[in-house]
């Protein structure tokens, strides 16, 4: 399901793993994108809740986690919401940090 849906955006996932890493399209930033999805009603965490450490490093993902769902339509819907909001850029976002 997420390969059809994000298809032409770079993540990582696993098959044995419930949760993917997906990489942010310009403009976004982690934080900005993790507060839109909250505002659309899809929890996701973003980079720095899983760096080991303050660091000049910037990896511009979120983490996506899918590990149990009611339904695999609410999944769908999730990563749905998530595609239009990475397909529509910042817009609407831009006073959120």
């Amino acid at each position: 399901m997420a390969r059809e849906i994000f298809a032409g955006i770079d993540f990582n996932s696993h098959p044995h793993v419930p949760f993917l890493w997906l990489k942010l399209s310009e403009p976004w930033f982690s934080g900005t994108f993790k507060h839109a999805a909250f505002e659309e009603g899809v929890l996701v965490d973003d980079e720095d809740e899983f760096k080991a450490g303050r660091t000049e490093s910037v990896y511009h993902r979120v983490r996506i986690g899918f590990s149990s769902p009611a339904e695999r339509s609410e999944v769908r819907r999730g990563f749905l919401t998530l595609r239009r909001l990475l397909d529509s850029g910042r817009t609407g976002y831009d006073s959120f940090a």
